[in-house]
């Protein structure tokens, strides 16, 4: 392992912690790195030398002599090569091997790590390599928690509160023009473990949700999910139309079937999300992309069976509309057939002679109010 500039300072900083005169740390590291000449851990100053043998090593101790700074050794010989004339001048005796589970553990003041944690090897270092200056706040307990641990890395690294985002947290953090970049940003084998995390936690709409934003399309987590609402609708099983469009939706999701349930709780949070969008200009911006990608996915047909999309309010308008101009059109005709002066109606005949279609305008009309 060649240890990162960080790492190198809060291994420093934990020896410290033991013996705050320690003035000359050995550490191993497999080859030399790109590294400062010098850094600073808390008030003091540290010099760092390469030692590619035990003859560099007390070359290095030597010129270090009289110096008020201290000294970071880092070498690839063992403590066996080193010898005990150099051991005794190190802190504690020994050269350090890097074990960022243990500088963790100093991090954290923690005398336990929850054993969750013990296969995810890029934690550790990505939480030494993090590390605020002022160090994490002590675990209760003494004990760090996976919770604990994946809410300091979703924080660092995604901007994300919280250890387990539900779907609408995740959505909201979608909505963030940094979304997709800094996931696409980690590292491979980090991303992977990270989307597995969040997809868990966020219920049966997690898995699409995050594989949308690792497609690289985060802006449109949001919108898809209203869309969905129409996709999963009760009812809609077996339409060939949503079926259809279904399997257009997997290029959003990278290749990811949805089932029912993941579909409609997409839905379910997509509006709640959307109810939380405080700026009108956004939200609409938002209903909009909905509409375009309603026809990407060739559901504009069905769009009137939607409660949320404006391009179902839109559908339900024109159709009352047509039903209005119907209920108006057979009145008029009833009119005039009607003698001059018309007869006064029977009593309980009145609903009869408001006719079929008067009636379709009025169910016409609650569905256009039944619209979110």
């Amino acid at each position: 392992m060649v240890p990162s500039t960080r790492q190198i300072e809060q291994q420093v900083a934990a020896v410290l912690q033991r013996d705050a005169g320690a003035r000359v740390v050995g550490i191993h590291s497999v080859r030399s790195g790109t590294w400062p000449e010098q850094v600073t851990v808390g008030a003091r100053a540290f010099r760092l030398a390469w030692c590619d043998s035990p003859l560099s090593a007390r070359e290095a101790l030597l010129e270090s002599d009289g110096d008020r700074d201290g000294l970071i050794l880092l070498t690839s010989a063992d403590d066996q090569a080193l010898g005990a004339d150099v051991l005794a001048r190190l802190a504690r005796g020994r050269v350090f091997r890097l074990q960022s589970w243990e500088l963790v553990r100093d991090l954290f003041q923690a005398r336990d790590i929850d054993p969750r944690l013990g296969k995810l090897a890029w934690v550790a270092d990505f939480l030494v390599e993090r590390a605020p200056a002022g160090g994490y706040p002590p675990v209760p307990g003494g004990f760090l928690s996976a919770d604990t641990a994946w809410q300091s890395v979703l924080d660092s690294a995604l901007g994300i509160a919280g250890p387990r985002p539900d779907a609408v947290a995740l959505i909201e953090w979608s909505l963030r023009e940094d979304a997709s970049p800094r996931f696409l940003a980690l590292p491979d084998l980090m991303r992977t473990d990270v989307a597995e995390w969040l997809a868990e936690g966020a219920g049966p709409a997690g898995r699409p949700i995050v594989a949308s934003v690792a497609a690289g399309n985060a802006a449109d987590v949001l919108p898809l999910g209203l869309v969905c609402e129409l996709l999963f609708r009760e009812g809609g099983q077996g339409d060939p139309a949503l079926s259809a469009a279904a399997a257009r939706l997997e290029r959003f999701t990278d290749g990811h079937r949805l089932a029912q349930v993941a579909g409609r709780r997409w839905a379910e949070a997509a509006l709640a999300a959307l109810t939380r969008v405080g700026e009108p200009t956004i939200a609409r911006r938002l209903l909009a992309r909905a509409d375009a990608l309603l026809m990407e996915l060739g559901l504009m047909a069905q769009a009137e069976a939607s409660d949320v999309l404006q391009a179902g309010l839109e559908a339900r308008l024109a159709r009352y509309a047509e039903a209005l101009r119907g209920a108006v059109g057979a009145m008029e005709a009833r009119g005039r057939r009607a003698p001059s002066p018309p007869a006064p109606l029977p009593a309980g005949e009145e609903s009869t002679a408001s006719s079929a279609a008067l009636v379709q305008a009025e169910a016409a009309a609650e569905r256009v109010l039944a619209h979110q």
